[in-house]
């Protein structure tokens, strides 16, 4: 999965390595690359922002970023199984994802 922001001059990236990558577009080269999922990465979004990413995966796990120093600032557990998708609502206030079972799980990011 792909992310890009508002401007264009970052993407954030998934994949099967367990990592998400923050990209510098113009450079074309990575920032960062922020570990932490114990499964494969399957969505990534970007606050409207872009001072965070927030991840999800297979680990069951959504792991929220904080896009300039690379750190993960939040944890969020408590579904049942692989997250699949993931999605943050237009004001940057609500994260939802949805698992493979079709569950939504909803978490406030204030």
């Amino acid at each position: 999965a792909v992310a890009i922001d508002a401007a264009g001059e970052l993407a954030v990236s998934t994949g099967w390595d367990k990592s998400v990558r923050v990209w510098d577009l113009a450079a074309r080269e990575a920032r960062h690359v922020l570990k932490g999922h114990t499964a494969k990465v399957a969505a990534v979004v970007l606050d409207a922002a872009g001072k965070w990413a927030a991840s999800a995966g297979d680990d069951k796990t959504v792991r929220v970023w904080d896009l300039a120093s690379g750190t993960c600032l939040h944890t969020l557990a408590g579904a049942k199984a692989k997250l699949t998708q993931l999605r943050v609502s237009p004001s940057g206030g609500v994260l939802t994802c949805q698992d493979s079972l079709s569950n939504t799980l909803h978490w406030d990011t204030a």
